[in-house]
């Protein structure tokens, strides 16, 4: 990251999606600096993936409430980071939002 801006390319995507685990903000804002850019706001969650196939012409742009084991992580499924319960007959609502700006 260069202040506020990531630069993409392939090459960060090499070895699988990036995750940001310490975002200040819920919302970002993907597109060059001329021309439509969407604005994504994720209002529910704590980590954001951003990945892409190196070479396929996307990107996602994913909120994550949680993700794979950590490395050597051999604790019981309920306790890794990012899990939640949601109780029989209970709910648990999050949001994303995507707008088309400029």
């Amino acid at each position: 990251m260069e202040g506020r801006t990531l630069a993409l390319r392939d090459e960060l995507f090499t070895n699988d999606a990036l995750v940001f685990d310490r975002i200040a903000s819920r919302r970002l804002t993907y597109g060059a600096d001329a021309g439509p850019r969407l604005e994504v706001a994720f209002p529910d969650t704590d980590l954001l993936g951003v990945w892409t196939k190196p070479g396929a012409g996307y990107i996602c742009i994913e909120p994550w409430h949680g993700w794979a084991d950590p490395v050597g992580y051999t604790g019981d499924f309920r306790d890794k980071p990012g899990v939640f319960t949601v109780e029989p007959g209970g709910e648990r609502a999050m949001t994303m939002s995507i707008a088309v700006r400029g």
